[in-house]
């Protein structure tokens, strides 16, 4: 049995600029842990002087042809020398018995190679005292894998890491790998981080983006590295809907009543579905895919380069 602690976890943070909000994610850390690794993407404000002012042991700077929320994670990972790694956005905060909680579940469970929990969401800067949270009810081994999460850092190693090219879906994607090597990712129920998300995204985030193109790769990495099972287990709440889509269009392209009438009434069982399970998004997250297919190859194809600049090196790591 493991008997991880908190000198056993960095925390890798990623951000760019998000000067306004660091101050509060390093103040969360530190009340836990000195071991940080800051990422910045290239920031335009005061986020590097932020991370010098906190004391930041390792501060890293990128310069790259394309930013991404994976590829920080990926090379904040590369720095970290502890068994566990907490990766954690910019503009989050800690909750203060997160790390022990989900360090010791790993402890009472030796399978169990990420653990993840709830977060309080925030959206207007100028009401503080209104949040949101969506949460599952109990311990699982879920379906999903969101940004921030406790993560062994040999099974992120062994499992080839964060695909850098994504710009959303990239935390599925490292499941279904994590799975196939025999590991287990859990959510539990317990308030991991509040985040400070006041990016106004809009309609064509969902609709008209590469994020919306992402849902497609994990699939077809998955049919050319032989990894299909572990993706069914992963994506097994949403492979129904992909079943739905893919029978309602076959049937569409008969250009028939009945087939208008099969499509329609498949639709409408998926919708029911997506409402059961209470994950409502899953029911447009193909149709998005299917809009956006020629974002999915053209991210397929992408070439990423950067170059890295270590501004506070610490070997304590």
């Amino acid at each position: 049995m493991k008997n991880y602690s908190m000198d056993d976890v960095t925390v890798v943070v990623i951000g760019r600029n998000e000067a306004t909000n660091l101050p509060r994610c390093f103040d969360s850390i530190q009340k836990l842990t000195r071991r940080i690794v800051f990422v910045d993407s290239n920031s335009s404000d005061r986020s590097v002087e932020v991370a010098r002012e906190y004391g930041v042991p390792v501060i890293v700077v990128l310069d790259s042809n394309f930013y991404s929320a994976s590829l920080g994670r990926m090379v904040g990972a590369t720095k970290c020398e502890t068994p566990l790694i907490q990766f954690l956005d910019g503009d989050m905060e800690l909750a203060p018995e997160w790390m022990p909680t989900a360090a010791q579940f790993m402890n009472d469970n030796p399978k169990a190679a990420v653990v993840h929990g709830f977060k309080r969401e925030f959206k207007d800067p100028n009401n503080l005292a209104a949040f949101t949270i969506k949460a599952d009810q109990r311990d699982w081994r879920s379906d999903y894998l969101q940004g921030a999460y406790l993560i062994r850092r040999d099974v992120y190693q062994a499992s080839g890491g964060l695909d850098p090219r994504f710009p959303g879906e990239e935390e599925r994607d490292l499941y279904v790998r994590i799975h196939d090597l025999g590991h287990e990712v859990w959510y539990i129920h317990h308030l991991m981080s509040s985040h400070y998300d006041f990016k106004d995204r809009g309609w064509r985030y969902l609709f008209v983006s590469d994020v919306a193109g992402t849902v497609s790769i994990p699939l077809i990495k998955s049919l050319m590295n032989g990894k299909l099972l572990a993706y069914l287990y992963v994506y097994r709440r949403l492979v129904p809907v992909l079943v739905a889509d893919v029978v309602s269009l076959i049937a569409l392209l008969s250009f028939s009543l009945s087939g208008l009438i099969v499509a329609g009434s498949v639709q409408v069982i998926a919708l029911i579905y997506a409402k059961m399970i209470k994950r409502p998004g899953y029911y447009i997250i193909w149709k998005s895919a299917l809009i956006n297919v020629h974002r999915t190859i053209r991210m397929m194809n992408r070439n990423i380069r950067f170059s890295e600049r270590v501004v506070a090196p610490s070997s304590h790591l």
